[in-house]
């Protein structure tokens, strides 16, 4: 009995000793790349990063948009038109929804990547829509969450927003689209119903 064990023993040594650098050949080689101002990065400052459906690596940063091919960055900011134009503003988050559209949260508001003219836009300057929500217009917008069942979800320092987008043309989005979720008055801790 006792040889039994001591084969058997030996059997799964042998088993786990040729097993887990097996397991090990599978480990891929993962390469580092450091992305600094020299390369071209606008601004030391990251607050996001994402990469989209085409590959590329998007950067927010306190001083510019940063899109990454991996060999050069291009650097949005708003331009000539935009109420935000030649002021300093910051990119907090991006995320890409189901159309391949590229949206960012800025100190600014709420703002779209126009990919047939490839710059960014101020969304309810562009749009009409939401030009009195404080949560999308006027103020930070800090964060961003794409809902694959087609919502865009806004967090700002006022409250929350979702925003119905349900084609690949901005100009779908109505006033009726926009659900604001606000930060309570009285208690700073509740968010308030629809309104």
């Amino acid at each position: 009995m006792r040889e039994v064990k001591s084969i058997s023993f030996r059997i799964i040594l042998v088993i786990c000793m040729t097993a887990v650098p097996l397991c090990m050949f599978g480990q891929s080689h993962v390469i580092f790349d450091h992305l600094t101002t020299d390369n071209g990065l606008s601004d030391g400052t990251v607050h996001s990063i994402t990469r989209d459906s085409k590959g590329f690596m998007w950067f927010c940063t306190d001083d510019g948009l940063n899109r990454y091919d991996g060999y050069n960055f291009k650097v949005y900011k708003p331009e000539l038109g935009d109420k935000n134009f030649g002021q300093s503003i910051q990119f907090y988050d991006i995320t890409e929804d189901s159309f391949g559209r590229m949206w960012i949260s800025t100190s600014s508001g709420l703002y779209f990547l126009d990919n047939n003219h490839d710059r960014i836009v101020n969304f309810s300057e562009h749009t009409g829509v939401g030009l009195e929500n404080m949560c999308l217009n006027r103020q930070s917008t800090t964060c961003l969450f794409w809902d694959p069942s087609g919502f865009l979800w806004v967090g700002s320092y006022f409250g929350s927003v979702k925003i119905k987008i349900s084609s690949d043309s901005v100009f779908d989005i109505k006033e009726e689209d926009v659900t604001t979720f606000s930060i309570s008055s009285i208690d700073p801790f509740k968010i308030e119903g629809n309104a």
